[in-house]
């Protein structure tokens, strides 16, 4: 690497940095652990879908993408379209069947349908495997 790739990785931390101490300075407009983690329940769609998106796309496409790409072109780009679509009808079909529920996850909502907190950690658990399995999978491809 050269000395400006790390100077700018530097200053790119370094404003992550700044920016979680201002907004703590601060105070923010987050009161309580309900505005933090649902936007107070007062977001669009529109927000709620690239959020998803952005959550399940970062982890696993930063790792395996730039070398699935190198290995069998550009074709990997229609999994991208792929995956905005199904994040955006998610965002359309399951966040207003989810939103009266007052629910933060879908393993919230597996608690609440079946009345038992062992399926509840038995689907994290194999989200968890999963996620697990796929990221290494595929910086390994």
């Amino acid at each position: 690497m050269h000395p400006i790739d790390y100077v700018v990785i530097v200053l790119m931390c370094l404003a992550s940095v700044g920016i979680g101490v201002f907004t703590s300075c601060t105070g923010g407009r987050q009161r309580s652990t309900s505005e933090y983690m649902m936007g107070n329940r007062q977001m669009n769609l529109l927000p709620v879908a690239i959020s998803i998106l952005v959550s399940f796309w970062s982890a696993i496409s930063l790792l395996g993408g730039p070398a699935e790409i190198f290995y069998f072109g550009s074709y990997f780009n229609v999994t991208a379209v792929g995956i905005t679509l199904a994040c955006l009808i998610c965002a359309y079909l399951f966040v207003p069947l989810f939103y009266p529920l007052q629910i933060i996850s879908i393993f919230e909502y597996l608690e609440l349908r079946y009345q038992a907190k062992f399926i509840r950690y038995w689907g994290t658990g194999l989200y968890v495997l999963t996620m697990a399995q796929l990221a290494p999978a595929m910086a390994l491809d």
